[in-house]
């Protein structure tokens, strides 16, 4: 920075970047003229006059590039240091650089913005982070709550009761469980999840069962046919509460005494699963939609059930945080709606047969 510096010294350098380029390469833009019009001037002279006047110039012409080539390089300090500010500041270390903010030209307003820049970044990530810590501590609670008062009614001598006493407490480890895994997705990158090798069938099995009550309801038949030998890598918890999301939209969606399907397949090392439901359907317009944030394309269900426009927004989310994506088809309005799951790079398996001693 000490070439750029002591240029930004002068007044009718200060403000401009382009004219510190064109001072340090005058010379070697003048230097050629100046020794062509030696030449023209001398030519008269003896040869040996002509000939010392001739090495000068050409030493002074070399002398002249090696000194501008040598000072481009230092003149391009300050983009090298914006660069290295962007570089060191990311989402895994937040390095926060100091940019010097003492300079008027392109550049200097370029290190000026970006270091306030990434100062508002650096306090909003900051900001959300405890946030985050907050939300944790506060949602915690109530759970805990939920579950001590579920472990009282266990002592209920009604055998229905303490079953559903269990159901109830069960479901509050899975909340403080799926609270921590999307706390964590907020707040940690992809790398931050450690998949497991889980057997797929059993993990939509579970997530079919946990909506045991909402699909009785509405008289709805949820069929599943996936291999017992297919195996994903997911992060257990994460992956769980996406496919619950997109099954709770099924549900919500669905007409009385309709069937929602959930099947599975391996190509090579991908892994799809497709939910398909009998429901309303979307607009063609809607499929990109229902996956923003507070979507304008959430609706009631079927039987005025809330949309919140979070679910399928959680679960994009989730599945592209694993590697996945997903997509979602509709023949139209009350033709059904068909959600696919696509998992990369993911081992399969099949399940190792218990020995009987």
């Amino acid at each position: 920075m000490k070439v750029y510096s002591i240029l930004s010294k002068f007044p009718f350098l200060r403000n401009k970047y382009a004219l510190k380029f064109t001072l340090i390469a005058l010379p070697g833009i003048i230097i050629p003229w100046v020794v062509l019009a030696l030449f023209i001037v001398n030519k008269g002279y003896a040869t040996h006059t002509m000939t010392n006047v001739g090495i000068g110039a050409l030493l002074l012409s070399a002398g002249s590039a090696f000194a501008v080539i040598r000072l481009f390089p230092k003149l391009t300090t300050p983009i090298v240091e914006v660069r290295d500010a962007i570089v060191k500041y990311n989402a895994k270390e937040r390095q926060l650089s100091n940019l010097p903010l003492q300079f008027e030209d392109e550049i200097g307003l370029v290190m000026h913005d970006l270091q306030d820049f990434l100062e508002h970044i650096d306090t909003q990530l900051t900001e959300k982070s405890d946030m985050i810590d907050l939300l944790s501590h506060d949602l915690r609670s109530p759970v805990a709550r939920i579950q001590g008062l579920s472990n009282l009614i266990k002592l209920d001598e009604n055998p229905e009761n303490v079953e559903y006493a269990e159901y109830i407490s069960n479901e509050c480890k899975n909340m403080t469980t799926l609270l921590e895994n999307i706390l964590l997705m907020f707040k940690e990158d992809t790398h931050a999840f450690e998949a497991q090798n889980i057997n797929l069938k059993n993990l939509v099995v579970d997530s079919v069962n946990f909506f045991n009550i909402a699909a009785g309801d509405k008289q709805l038949t949820m069929q599943v046919d996936i291999s017992e030998e297919l195996f994903i890598n997911v992060q257990h918890g994460l992956f769980t509460q996406a496919l619950r999301n997109i099954l709770g939209n099924a549900i919500k969606f669905s007409k009385e005494g309709k069937s929602i399907f959930i099947t599975a397949k391996r190509q090579g090392q991908e892994v799809s699963i497709t939910i398909r439901d009998e429901g309303v359907g979307m607009k063609h317009d809607d499929l990109v939609k229902i996956f923003d944030r507070f979507t304008k394309a959430g609706k009631k269900g079927t039987k005025g059930e809330a949309s919140f426009g979070l679910g399928l927004y959680l679960s994009k989310k989730i599945i592209e945080k694993q590697g996945g994506k997903i997509v979602a088809e509709s023949g139209g309005v009350n033709k059904g709606a068909k959600f696919v799951i696509t998992l990369y790079q993911l081992i399969t398996k099949k399940r190792k047969e218990t020995v009987k001693k």
